[in-house]
């Protein structure tokens, strides 16, 4: 059985009239990077202790990423795109050809030997691109149906609290991943 689980893309990006959008790329030791990366190799990366919700990944696992994206008029939560998980392994134990593969991962690139990278087998929602466009609307009604349990507050907006919830990796199970991409294929 995989699960998935829900990697928040902290810096909020823009999203454009046609769909498009762009992320803002994250700082790593001092240096700018895109996290998840815009090519292939698709994967991932942290340390453990930063993603304590990724502790119990295993290959086939889905990892599934979602940010804020805000139009001329207002901020919204969007899922930009996913992959399933092929393998994990501490930038300190990558050979020489994967080190030149992932060097573009700034745990790579800055020799952070304690990082662990998350390989990708496959794309989860599109077969050939890792971000989706349009990127999928993270609402109330598919909040509800991956389970996350959100105690809805009228004081606070629907998107404040999506990303509230979902601050912190969330796991979802089979059936909510399936759920997901079904959704996914009715909304695209």
């Amino acid at each position: 059985m995989s699960y998935g689980f829900l990697i928040n893309v902290y810096d909020p990006g823009i999203l454009f009239p046609d769909g498009t959008y762009q992320i803002k790329p994250a700082k790593y030791k001092g240096d700018l990077h895109y996290d998840p990366p815009f090519m292939p190799p698709y994967h991932y990366g942290d340390h453990p202790e930063n993603k304590v919700g990724l502790v119990p990944l295993k290959p086939y696992d889905v990892l599934i990423f979602h940010t804020t994206l805000k139009d001329e008029h207002e901020s919204n939560r969007y899922i930009i795109g996913g992959f399933y998980v092929k393998e994990t392994v501490l930038v300190g134990n990558m050979d020489e050809q994967d080190l030149m593969d992932y060097q573009n991962n700034p745990h790579v690139d800055k020799g952070d030997l304690t990082a662990t990278i998350y390989k990708s087998e496959e794309l989860f929602f599109d077969q050939d691109r890792f971000y989706l466009v349009p990127p999928l609307l993270f609402n109330v009604e598919l909040a509800d149906l991956l389970q996350l349990n959100v105690k809805w507050n009228q004081k606070h907006t629907p998107y404040q609290q999506i990303a509230w919830a979902t601050r912190a990796v969330r796991k979802i199970d089979n059936r909510s991943l399936n759920l997901l991409q079904n959704y996914w294929r009715t909304y695209g």
